[in-house]
């Protein structure tokens, strides 16, 4: 049998998109993973982390490309997918002689033998480029908690919990208006789950302070604010005292409007409701469970959030209630098992070859 070997975004597969992903299969099969030297028979699985082109031409076994964002989703602007492919070829990650990022991700997409993405408008958006294309999402098993009690006392504040790395922090900030709005006259309270500090330009350059861009942005309600340090047991404490999750995306943001479910799942995961911007992923499995009333569009934020503050005043079980949706999906769509099982039959067919 062919070993599979992988290159990773972390030496150690520490990284989400390490153990939440391939790393699930090895776990499950007991198979391990060969994170280099790689040999010409192997079946390679190439992270977004690598030199996709590179690998994909130059290998002689079978290559599998996970790619986890919607790059080509929508046509990024000439100077951003230049600059991105030059940063990336900085790094040996992409080609100078590529010109752009997106021309060098679809020869990548053209010369690998399989493709996995995380949902089916990413698939739909690369269909035409190959002809082995899969849907995994992450695995979020990690965060799992003992039991799934919310903050469900009706005399205690409507609070409400955003969760993201410091660059997707501008989509909570674009609704930062609303949300002191409904703090100012509903004393609710929000808690953010995030990294204190981040680079604003490709991970590398421009240093940013959270709690500076919240400031600045909460100014009138800062004393109703939270700012938690990223992990996972914060975040498993933080979503304990939430009575709801937000994930706003402005969809105007190409990129972000093509970003999967894992996100929504999470949250479920982790026992709380979630409203969300109907982005394309988002409106597919909320009207899945028939819950379409979670989704939120630009300016009714405010109005759906009181809402719910209110169906918590009048029925403190209404929020428990609303999770159990949730909840089914997981056990029904989104079980460790299931994504494993996902990833071997993308990988299988190429070790047994």
């Amino acid at each position: 049998m062919r070993r599979v070997s992988y290159s990773p975004f972390s030496k150690d597969l520490s990284h989400p998109g390490d153990r939440r992903r391939i790393g699930i299969w090895s776990d499950y099969y007991n198979i391990p993973i060969n994170l280099g030297p790689f040999s010409s028979d192997d079946v390679l699985v190439l992270s977004s982390a690598s030199s996709l082109k590179s690998w994909a031409k130059k290998h002689e076994g079978p290559v599998v490309i996970d790619l986890v964002d919607g790059y080509l989703s929508g046509k990024p602007p000439l100077i951003e997918d230049f600059l991105r492919n030059g940063l990336r070829s900085f790094y040996k990650m992409s080609s100078f002689s590529s010109i752009t990022f997106s021309r060098e991700l679809i020869e990548a997409l053209q010369a690998a033998d399989a493709v996995v993405v995380s949902c089916p408008e990413q698939a739909q958006a690369i269909e035409s480029l190959n002809d082995n294309i899969y849907c995994i999402l992450d695995d979020h098993s990690e965060l799992v908690k003992t039991h799934y009690e919310v903050n469900s006392q009706s005399e205690s504040p409507f609070t409400i919990v955003w969760e993201g790395m410091g660059y997707t922090l501008k989509h909570l900030l674009d609704l930062s208006e609303e949300l002191e709005t409904l703090i100012l006259t509903t004393q609710a309270r929000l808690i953010v789950v995030t990294n204190s500090s981040f680079k604003k330009y490709a991970g590398k350059f421009g240093h940013k302070e959270v709690k500076d861009m919240l400031l600045r942005r909460f100014n009138r309600v800062w004393a109703s604010i939270e700012l938690v340090d990223w992990s996972i047991e914060n975040l498993k404490e933080a979503t304990s005292r939430a009575d709801v999750a937000i994930i706003p995306i402005d969809l105007g943001d190409e990129f972000a409007r093509a970003k999967p479910e894992n996100k929504l799942l999470s949250f479920w995961t982790l026992g709380l409701p979630v409203i969300c911007s109907p982005t394309p992923a988002y409106r597919r499995v909320l009207s899945s469970i028939d819950q379409s009333y979670f989704l939120s569009e630009r300016g009714e934020w405010c109005k759906k959030l009181r809402e719910i503050a209110q169906f918590k005043l009048e029925d403190p079980t209404f929020l428990s209630k609303m999770r159990y949706g949730g909840l089914s999906y997981i056990d029904q769509f989104h079980t460790k098992s299931i994504l494993a099982k996902k990833w071997d039959s993308v990988l299988r067919p190429f070790l047994t070859k």
